[in-house]
């Protein structure tokens, strides 16, 4: 396998051990990469590889994008389905199609993707997706004066997802329309259109559920 530095242009088709990339670059067809490290503009159609690490790089792919780790920080637009094991990120994700990963951590925004599916979700900042099938899921809220001074004030808004379907729910300011899990915890002004928990349902007083059902069978497992 081979082995690339470069300082811009495109990455040429080819089975890559390690490729670093500064400054802006096109993926061609047919790459592979065991690791791929870049800190700015990335476009490609397709990616496949082992390792993605963002440093304040902005990657762009209008495919699928296929790796084993995703990690680091900037941003990500993807206009098919993002698929790894593991998914660690600070900045902006946008995705049109699904993702499926084992575990996902972001702090930022997660931006419309069709369905969530993995085992742990834990998300600081912001979310809107239409579904989120998973056995964890975390929901916090960005608390900074310095994001509205930056501009950035979308991260401190309501989250909105249009389906959740868990064992383990912890969620701030989300507004959703249907929620079935074991245990649920909705603080910070969550607005739940309708419930159906198994063990435990827990709220406060600036939180609201419009229909609550207690059910006792189990919930759908993620898929």
């Amino acid at each position: 396998m081979m082995n690339l530095k470069s300082a811009g242009g495109i990455v040429y088709a080819g089975a890559y051990d390690s490729l670093v990339l500064h400054g802006p670059h096109r993926l061609g067809s047919h790459v592979s990469f065991g690791k791929l490290s870049t800190d700015s503009l990335l476009r490609t159609k397709d990616c496949h590889g082992e390792v993605l690490a963002c440093s304040s790089g902005r990657v762009i792919c209008t495919g699928n994008l296929h790796v084993r780790l995703l990690s680091g920080y900037g941003s990500i637009m993807v206009h098919g389905d993002i698929e790894c094991e593991s998914l660690d990120f600070t900045g902006d994700i946008a995705v049109k199609g699904n993702i499926r990963t084992h575990s996902l951590k972001v702090s930022g925004m997660v931006s419309k993707p069709r369905c969530i599916d993995a085992t742990s979700i834990d998300i600081t900042g912001h979310i809107v997706a239409c579904s989120v099938h998973t056995e964890q899921l975390t929901l916090s809220t960005l608390q900074s004066t310095l994001l509205h001074r930056h501009g950035m004030p979308h991260y401190a808004k309501r989250s909105v997802i249009d389906t959740v379907v868990a064992a383990q729910v912890n969620v701030h300011q989300l507004r959703c329309r249907s929620m079935d899990a074991d245990s649920i915890t909705l603080s910070d002004e969550c607005l739940i259109e309708y419930v159906r928990y198994r063990d435990r349902l827990t709220s406060d007083i600036s939180s609201a559920v419009i229909m609550r059902n207690h059910g006792t069978s189990p919930p759908h497992q993620a898929r």
